[in-house]
């Protein structure tokens, strides 16, 4: 279990990283790369929105086992 949050938090810096770059991959694309650059850009907004989740579902996961404990 201690391992999903950093897991999904490294997930979501990649995609972050690739958010980053799709803008000039974009404008500087010529014919048939801007339509891979633009999967790519939405590909990477899926990809946070999913570790995103993931690590949603980890830290409501642990604070219901911290409150069965207590």
């Amino acid at each position: 279990m201690s391992s999903v949050l950093p897991i999904a938090l490294s997930g979501m810096n990649a995609a972050a990283q690739r958010l980053q770059t799709a803008p000039t991959r974009i404008a500087t694309s010529s014919g048939g790369d801007l339509e891979g650059a633009i999967v790519d850009l939405m590909m990477s907004r899926i990809g946070f929105e999913a570790n995103a989740r993931v690590a949603e579902s980890a830290a409501q996961t642990l604070n219901t086992l911290l409150d069965i404990k207590v």
